[in-house]
C-alpha cells in the first residue's frame, strides 16, 4: 500500500515529504533542490546525505541525496525551492529553469522497493532551447564506501570496479538501460529507456565520502510549445547487479520517451523559478539587466555571446520579410530587432562575412581559417562539402565569428559550406531541415529535431567519432568498407539496415507499444566509434 505524508523523519526541525510502501521509504526535501534526501529499506541506507546540514564548496552547498542538474555543474536546480503537490499515490514537483518547466512525478511500486520517476521538460519560451541534463545520486551503501562496487553495461561491454581513490573520474559512453552499485548483498540500481542517456559518469569526490554514478544527456533539445519526457526508476533493496538487469527487462513495457506539443494552460501560476548560476558578462546578460529594469516579463536567451559591455540598446523598428518557420517563432527577427545595434559594432570589427564573394583560385582577405566548425541552425537545408582549399567557403547570412580555432555560425536560412577535407570536427545543432555532408574525414556531432541527415564520409579516422541523433527523421550514413569502427544504432519507431561486412553483429528488435531496434556491430578492428540514434525514423549504414 502506498502512503504519502509529511513528517520530520530526518530530525531536521522541519517536515519532509514522505512516500512509502511496505518495502521502502522515500524522503523528499522540496525546498532544497526538490531532492530525494534519503531512501530507506528496512535498516539499509543507500544514499550519502548531510541534510539538514550543508557543506559549502564555493557557490555550491553539499546536502547529499539525489539531485538533478541542468547546464554546467552544479547547474540551476540543486538549491531551487520546488513547488510540490501530494497526490493520491504520487508527489509532483515543479520548478522553472529559465524557459524550461521541469517536472518530476515520483511514486513507488505497490510492493517492491522500486522508485518510479517521470521526468518532464516543457519549453515555455519563444526560442528553441538546448541544455545538458543529469541525475546526480550520491551513494554510500550502508556507510561502507570502500565496499561499494559499480557495474555499468554499455555497447562496448560492462565497466565495473570498486573504490578508486578520491578524485577518480570516468565516463562510460552509450550506456545500456541500467547501472548498479552493490555492497554486501544490497544493490542500488538505476533503470532508464534505451538511447536516452549519452553517458554515465563515475566520480569519487575529493571529500572521499561517497560515490556518484550520474546518467547524463548532453543535448536535450526542445522547440517552443513542445515537451519532452521519459521514465526513470530506482531499485534499492537486496540483490546484486544481475537482479537489476532482470528487473529492468521485466519492467521494459513501463519505460517510455515522449516528445509532443502541450497546452501552456498546463503551466501552474505558482511555480517557483530556479536561481540563475553566476555567469560572465555577456550581451545576453546586459540585455537581461535592462529588461528587468523596464519590467519585462519574458527575456530571450540566445546563448552566450561575449562582447564588451554596452550601456544601452536603442529601440529598433521591426524588420519586414523574415521568412516564417512552421511551429517556431521567427527568431531571426527577434535577434535582429533586439541586437542589431550591438551586432553592427561586432560586424564592423569582424567585417562580417555573410555576403562574402568567394573566388576558388583567389582567397579573400577576411575568410575563415579554422580547424573546428560549430553551427547552430534554425530552419533551412544545409550542405557541407569537403574541398582542397585551406579556408572555409560559405553563403552564411546570420551571426558568424571565429573563436580561437573554431568557426561559429548561427543561421536561419539555407546554408552551404565548403570546408577543408581534414577539418578535425564539425558540430551541428538544427531544428528543421535536410542535411547533406560529403567529402570529409572529420569527427561529426550532429543533432536535429525534424528533417533528415545524409552523410558520406571520405574517410573515417582510426580513433574518430561520428555521433548523429534525430528526434524525427531518417539517418543515412556511408563509410568506406575498409573503415575500422564500432557501431551502435538505435531507433524507437523505425528500421535499421546495413550492407557492411561486419566482423561481429547483434541486431535486436523489441515490440511493445512501439517497435525498438538496436544494432551493435564491429567493422574490422573497431577503433573508431559510430553512434546513431533517431526516435522516429530509419537508420541506414552503407559501405562505399
Amino acid at each position: 500500500m502506498i502512503q504519502i505524508f509529511e513528517d520530520d523523519v530526518l530530525d531536521a526541525g522541519k517536515k519532509q515529504v514522505v512516500i512509502s510502501n511496505d518495502a521502502l521509504k522515500v524522503i523528499i526535501v522540496p525546498e532544497i533542490g526538490g531532492r530525494i534526501a534519503d531512501i530507506q529499506s528496512g535498516e539499509s541506507r543507500f544514499l550519502y546525505k548531510t541534510y539538514p546540514k550543508g557543506v559549502s564548496f564555493g557557490p555550491y552547498t553539499e546536502y547529499g541525496g539525489i539531485e538533478e542538474c541542468i547546464g554546467s555543474a552544479p547547474g540551476s536546480l540543486w538549491n531551487a525551492s520546488w513547488t510540490y503537490e501530494m497526490k493520491d499515490d504520487s508527489v509532483l514537483l515543479q520548478v522553472l529553469s529559465r524557459s524550461i518547466l521541469v517536472r518530476k512525478l515520483i511514486t513507488v511500486d505497490e510492493n517492491e522497493p522500486i522508485v518510479k520517476i517521470k521526468y518532464d521538460f516543457s519549453n515555455t519560451g519563444n526560442t528553441f532551447s538546448r541544455f545538458t541534463f543529469g541525475i546526480h545520486p550520491e551513494l554510500c551503501l550502508d556507510g561502507a564506501l570502500k565496499d561499494n562496487l559499480y557495474y555499468i553495461p554499455s555497447v562496448e561491454g560492462t565497466v565495473d570496479g570498486g573504490y578508486s581513490g578520491a578524485g577518480f573520474k570516468k565516463s562510460v559512453a552509450s550506456p545500456d538501460v541500467w547501472c548498479a552499485v552493490t555492497s554486501n548483498g544490497k544493490v542500488f540500481g538505476q533503470m532508464f529507456p534505451k538511447g536516452v542517456f549519452d553517458s554515465v559518469e563515475i566520480y569519487y569526490p575529493r571529500v572521499n565520502t561517497h560515490l556518484v554514478i550520474q546518467p547524463m544527456i548532453f543535448g536535450v533539445g526542445i522547440a517552443p510549445d513542445k515537451r519532452a519526457g521519459f521514465t526513470y526508476m530506482i531499485y534499492a533493496g537486496e540483490g546484486d547487479a544481475e537482479k537489476v538487469r532482470e528487473l529492468r527487462n521485466s519492467l521494459d513495457g513501463e519505460f517510455f520517451v515522449e516528445y509532443e506539443s502541450y497546452d501552456k494552460k498546463e503551466i501552474p501560476e505558482n511555480v517557483t523559478i530556479a536561481p540563475t548560476p553566476p555567469k560572465a558578462e555577456t550581451l545576453v546578460n546586459v540585455l537581461a539587466d535592462e529588461g528587468e529594469k523596464q519590467g519585462m516579463k519574458k527575456l530571450v536567451n540566445i546563448g552566450e555571446i561575449k562582447i564588451p559591455k554596452i550601456p544601452t540598446i536603442p529601440p529598433i523598428p521591426p524588420i519586414p520579410n523574415i521568412p516564417h518557420i512552421p511551429n517556431i517563432p521567427d527568431i531571426g527577427a527577434i535577434i535582429r530587432n533586439a541586437f542589431k545595434g550591438a551586432a553592427r559594432e561586432m560586424e564592423m570589427a569582424k567585417k562580417a562575412q555573410a555576403d562574402l564573394i568567394r573566388q576558388p583560385e583567389e582567397v579573400p582577405a577576411d575568410v575563415l581559417f579554422a580547424n573546428k566548425i560549430k553551427i547552430e541552425h534554425l530552419s533551412g537545408d544545409i550542405t557541407i562539402q569537403g574541398w582542397d582549399n585551406p579556408h572555409i567557403g560559405h553563403n552564411a547570412k546570420g551571426f558568424i565569428r571565429q573563436k580561437e580555432d573554431i568557426a561559429i555560425f548561427e543561421t536561419n536560412d539555407e546554408l552551404w559550406l565548403e570546408v577543408p577535407r581534414n577539418t578535425s570536427e564539425i558540430e551541428l545543432d538544427f531544428v528543421n531541415g535536410s542535411v547533406v555532408i560529403s567529402g570529409v574525414s572529420s569527427d561529426l556531432k550532429l543533432s536535429g529535431v525534424n528533417g533528415k541527415i545524409d552523410v558520406s564520409m571520405e574517410k573515417l579516422s582510426d580513433n574518430g567519432i561520428v555521433e548523429i541523433s534525430m528526434v524525427t527523421g531518417n539517418i543515412n550514413l556511408k563509410i568506406p568498407k575498409d573503415s575500422s569502427c564500432s557501431i551502435n544504432a538505435t531507433t524507437i519507431n523505425g528500421r535499421i539496415s546495413s550492407d557492411l561486412p561486419f566482423k561481429e553483429m547483434g541486431l535486436k528488435e523489441t515490440t511493445s507499444e512501439e517497435t525498438q531496434m538496436n544494432l551493435n556491430a564491429i567493422l574490422n578492428d573497431g577503433t573508431a566509434k559510430v553512434l546513431l540514434n533517431t526516435v522516429n525514423g530509419n537508420v541506414s549504414i552503407e559501405g562505399s
